[in-house]
């Protein structure tokens, strides 16, 4: 009778003489104030470890040498363990008769990663991107076959994306969204992302429409019915090459809507007609696949 509780183990299941290094996968103390939580991803991955806790000393202590090489501690004391679950996260706590902590650790699994680029990922075989441009110098042309997109105030172009077919669990929280673009032409200015409220088409929205019969409130997606506004992410991209745009606090949350509701899915405008240096970046038709933009989503199923 005794409170014991191992390190994070994997694969350790014969005597205490069968121990091997490679079977401890954490040898911290697990503890936030100490070495860390003990960290697993998301999900039922094989091998990512187990804690093993032995709390038999509720009413009676009659540890032996408690030496076993799997704990972390040992302890011949009374007490009772409390488990504290939380989403993703576990507190445990070994509380003796008198109430102090003898022993304490935490377990958490961290958000899932996932990033939605054509013919990349989750894999190779996703085509959900949807990306255009529309100009008010060719205000019935549509762009959809593109393989660069511009943003430029000067000449009244603004860039259309969106990603389809997200597939995260409806119920799951989003923590955090950026969006990659492959810059090919820098700016010095900055532009601005919006929200859009149409369901556009890429084969077919223009600077006059959305989509083929249907207008926008005011040309150019301008219109209070046709996108948020509130502006979700900045662009300033100086140099050529990868840009990461961080979504804000209100892109995170339209992009939650559209884990919750897909058809609220309706994407995003990068604008500013003030600013009269043109952007330009690779759309998901660009033939260098790692080049077409891409949204990142960090995400917990709970």
């Amino acid at each position: 009778h005794s409170y014991e509780r191992s390190y994070l183990l994997d694969g350790h299941y014969g005597k205490s003489n069968t121990l091997t290094a490679s079977m401890i996968v954490d040898s911290g103390d697990g503890r936030e104030d100490g070495d860390g939580a003990y960290e697993k991803p998301l999900g039922f991955a094989p091998h990512q470890g187990a804690v093993y806790v032995v709390a038999g000393s509720s009413s009676h202590i009659s540890g032996g040498l408690l030496n076993h090489p799997a704990m972390y501690i040992s302890l011949n004391e009374l007490g009772s363990l409390v488990l504290d679950i939380n989403g993703g996260r576990l507190d445990a706590k070994f509380l003796s008769d008198t109430g102090g902590v003898q022993d304490h650790f935490t377990m958490k699994k961290n958000p899932e990663i996932v990033s939605f680029q054509d013919g990349v990922s989750p894999t190779f075989a996703y085509v959900g991107a949807r990306d255009t441009r529309i100009s008010a110098v060719q205000p019935d042309r549509n762009y959809g076959t593109s393989t660069t997109l511009w943003a430029n105030g000067a000449d009244g172009n603004a860039a259309l994306l969106k990603w389809e077919n997200l597939n995260i669990p409806v119920g799951s929280t989003v923590r955090a969204a950026t969006i990659t673009l492959n810059v090919t032409n820098p700016s010095k200015g900055t532009y601005e992302l919006y929200a859009l409220k149409r369901n556009w088409v890429e084969s077919e929205a223009t600077w006059n429409q959305y989509a083929t019969g249907y207008n926008w409130q005011i040309p150019g997606a301008k219109g209070t019915y046709d996108r948020r506004t509130t502006v979700v992410g900045t662009i300033a991209a100086a140099s050529t090459g990868p840009y990461t745009i961080t979504l804000n606090a209100t892109g995170i949350a339209w992009v939650q809507s559209w884990v919750d509701d897909p058809s609220k899915n309706q994407g995003l405008i990068i604008d500013d007609p003030t600013v009269t240096d043109g952007l330009a970046f690779d759309s998901s038709e660009a033939l260098t696949v790692s080049n077409r933009p891409k949204l990142t989503i960090t995400y917990a199923p709970w």
